[in-house]
């Protein structure tokens, strides 16, 4: 995905990724907020910055048998509006 195209396999490579984002101070600043894109789960990401949060990405989740299968990111806040969701906002 650009602009840091990567790629993990399995789960445990999965997992490692997640806590290296969301156990750091990336992580901490980022606000997901579940929606939906052609009937798959997605998350909404927001990031926090000094004005509030702001629309990043959106991520879909392929579930193919249970699991997550694979997830792909549409780094554009421009589609938040397709989601009706804003393009800023903050937890409630």
């Amino acid at each position: 995905m650009p602009p840091t195209p990567s790629w993990y396999d399995g789960r445990d490579s999965v997992a490692r990724f997640f806590a290296q984002v969301f156990g750091t101070e990336l992580g901490r600043g980022l606000w997901l907020v579940p929606t939906a894109a052609n009937g798959q789960p997605a998350l909404a990401v927001y990031e926090k910055q000094a004005t509030g949060f702001h629309a990043v990405a959106i991520q879909v989740l392929a579930i193919r048998g249970g699991p997550i299968a694979e997830i792909a990111g549409f780094a554009d806040p421009a589609l938040f509006g397709w989601f009706a969701l804003t393009a800023r906002g903050r937890p409630a």
